[in-house]
């Protein structure tokens, strides 16, 4: 009798086990993907204008248990400043022990500054020349111009075609000085600081050497732009 009673017990030991095992709660993924979309939003800040996310949904078969304690969320080392595209998060929970990545990815726009006319090689830009539009953020060129003042007052290193995007690459400092026109002469000796007028002789950038009048004395003097309309003399 005894060993009968054993096997009734263990048949119903085997049938009761995989219905708790059924009644163990799996991870509901809904908090994990808004916890994503939260610090995605936080990483892009203002890099980004009208920004979209799309979170790619975890199979069906990916069924763990669920985590006891709020889950921690890695978004990716964005070392290269790479705004958008695909990327992938890893989410990882400590009770009891797992982790899973989850595929997002990112589209936006971003400011860049486009020339409405064309600008001749070596003119100086002025604000009627560019104006600041949206585009796609992955149609960024690398050191596209986003700001008016990354380009206003700057010269054009070659003639840029209207209606192009204007980068780095295609700009010259600006002019400090230029030529035939009044500039201030300073001559520090200690702390004694002594300015008088003089002209420039040529067009000049901040920190080149260029040459001078003295409008007291006469004398052509050289010195260095340390400021606009403003040049250091030895």
């Amino acid at each position: 009798m005894q060993p009968l009673h054993n096997l009734l017990l263990l048949t119903l030991l085997t049938l009761l086990t995989p219905a708790v095992w059924a009644a163990e709660p799996f991870q509901d993924w809904s908090p994990a993907y808004e916890q994503l979309a939260n610090q995605i939003k936080q990483k892009i800040g203002q890099d980004l204008i009208n920004p979209k996310i799309s979170i790619q949904p975890l199979g069906k078969r990916t069924r763990l248990p669920a985590c006891k304690t709020p889950v921690s969320i890695q978004l990716p080392d964005n070392t290269r400043r790479k705004l958008t595209g695909r990327f992938t998060a890893l989410v990882r929970c400590n009770e009891p022990h797992w982790k899973v990545f989850i595929s997002y990815r990112i589209s936006g726009q971003r400011p860049v500054m486009v020339s409405t006319t064309l600008i001749p090689r070596m003119a100086t830009i002025k604000a009627d020349m560019v104006a600041q539009r949206l585009i796609d953020a992955s149609q960024v060129p690398r050191q596209g111009a986003t700001q008016p003042d990354q380009v206003i007052g700057k010269r054009a290193r070659r003639a840029i075609a209207a209606g192009q995007i204007i980068t780095a690459q295609m700009l010259l400092p600006p002019y400090w000085v230029f030529r035939n026109k009044p500039v201030i002469l300073m001559t520090r000796i200690g702390t004694i600081e002594i300015r008088t007028k003089g002209i420039a002789l040529r067009d000049a950038v901040e920190n080149e050497v260029v040459e001078v009048r003295n409008l007291r004395s006469g004398r052509k003097v050289r010195g260095m732009v340390i400021a606009p309309n403003t040049v250091l003399v030895p």
